[in-house]
Parts: C-alpha cells; sequence; structure tokens
C-alpha cells in the first residue's frame, strides 16, 4: 500500500497545473456531472496580474460559474482508482492526508506567488497606512478569485477524484483549504479592529462589501457539515 500511496503523491505533484487563466481550460461545472461542454479560453496579451486576479471580463461572469482544471485531466482517472482502492483497504486516512498535503501547498504558493503574507494581528495594526492599503488592494483581488474560481475548481478535482465517496471529497477539500481560509480571514478580521482613520474607511467598505457579495458562494461552497466551521468564521468575520 506504500507504492500506491507514493504513487498517488507523485502523479499529484507532477500533474499539478498552475492557477493561471490564461493557460488553462475551463468548462460549466455542468460537466463534472456528465455534460460534455468544454471550452478553451484565449484572453490575449491581457497580463498574467489582470486575468488572475480580479479580472472583470464580461464573458467570464455572464458563464455562470467556472471551473479551472487544477490537475492534468489526463491523470484523473488513475488517481480515481488509486484513491478508491486505497480507501477499500482502510487507507482512507492516509490517502486524504496525501491529497491534503498536495493539494494545501498548491494553494500556498498561490498565495506566496501574489505576495499575500501570513500576518498576524498585531503585524496588522503596525502597519503605517501605505503599506497596509497595498495589502488590503492584494487581499480583495485574491480573495474574489480564490472564492469565485479557485475553491470551486478545488471541488470539483476533489468531487472527480473521489466520486461516489462525498464525506471523503469533502473533508478532503475543507482540511486543504481551511488554513488559507483563515489566513485570508485573519487578515480581515485584523484591519476592522485597527483605528478608524479616515483614508482607511473607503478600503474598509471595499472589503466588507466584497466579503458580503461573497457570502452566498461561500455558503454554497462549505453548505455541509466538514465545512461549517469555515462557513461560521466568514460570517463572524463580515
Amino acid at each position: 500500500m506504500a507504492r500506491l500511496e507514493d504513487e498517488f503523491k507523485h502523479l499529484l505533484v507532477e500533474n499539478r497545473l498552475p492557477f493561471e487563466l490564461e493557460h488553462s481550460s475551463f468548462r460549466s461545472v455542468e460537466a463534472d456531472h456528465g455534460v460534455e461542454e468544454e471550452a478553451m479560453a484565449s484572453f490575449g496579451a491581457a497580463s498574467t496580474e489582470d486575468l488572475i486576479l480580479g479580472s472583470n471580463n464580461d464573458s467570464r461572469r455572464n458563464s455562470g460559474e467556472i471551473v479551472v482544471d487544477l490537475i492534468n485531466p489526463d491523470v484523473i482517472s488513475d488517481l480515481k482508482n488509486i484513491a478508491t482502492t486505497m480507501i477499500a483497504s482502510g487507507y482512507d486516512r492516509e490517502c486524504i492526508q496525501v491529497c491534503t498535503m498536495v493539494r494545501k501547498d498548491a494553494l500556498d504558493e498561490f498565495l506566496y506567488n501574489h505576495e499575500v503574507e501570513k500576518l498576524s494581528i498585531e503585524d496588522v495594526l503596525r502597519m503605517d497606512w501605505a503599506t497596509l492599503n497595498t495589502n488590503i488592494k492584494k487581499w480583495v483581488r485574491v480573495v474574489r478569485n480564490i472564492v469565485q474560481i479557485y475553491l470551486l475548481s478545488e471541488k470539483s478535482l476533489d468531487n472527480q477524484i473521489f466520486g461516489d465517496l462525498n464525506e471523503i471529497g469533502l473533508t478532503c477539500f475543507v482540511d486543504t483549504v481551511k488554513a488559507p481560509m483563515m489566513q485570508l480571514l485573519n487578515f480581515g478580521e485584523a484591519v476592522s479592529l485597527g483605528p478608524r482613520q479616515p483614508e482607511k474607511l473607503l478600503r474598509i467598505l471595499e472589503m466588507y462589501e466584497l466579503a458580503s457579495e461573497l457570502l452566498p458562494e461561500i455558503d454554497d461552497l462549505f453548505s455541509d457539515h466538514p465545512g461549517s466551521s469555515i462557513r461560521t468564521e466568514y460570517r463572524e468575520v463580515i
């Protein structure tokens, strides 16, 4: 079984795709339920930052839910077969741990690459306004795209790998995204705790409006019991 576990990890690591929309295929969520609808997106000369972090492209906004490939689709069936074998043999815990570790590393890397730092409340409260303003702008852009695209894609990936084993797929999804989501929510909470200088009010309002706008999507993503703690924490922050 150790050999299968190693192969599972190898496939997840070596076939990971970056979250860069100009290079990714995207599809309707319905495609995961047997509807063969796939489209390739060509975004021309637009920058990676514009595409990943908060693009207002009308075609994306009007196309409903968007799922991007975070793992090479060619290996999904192999991952599913290995996961099914491990779980049937009583190694569900090991399977979840491997998947969670690899996928969390991918999300952490995305945050790191887009300069979203791990900051304590004290770190945020000590920031001068220029630094805080820059970090709030990054937060707004990243949170919008993580909630609207990345988390949906991550949940879809777990559904594909674990298939009918719904509870295990949900556990893997929540375990993968919980710490990064708490990192983002903690920053939002820290900003709200700081002194109410006039220059901060518009930025705080922008964060609040975004968090309120994304609340229905958070409720949908974490509607099941394993995700209830994230849903509750999100509501407490706003």
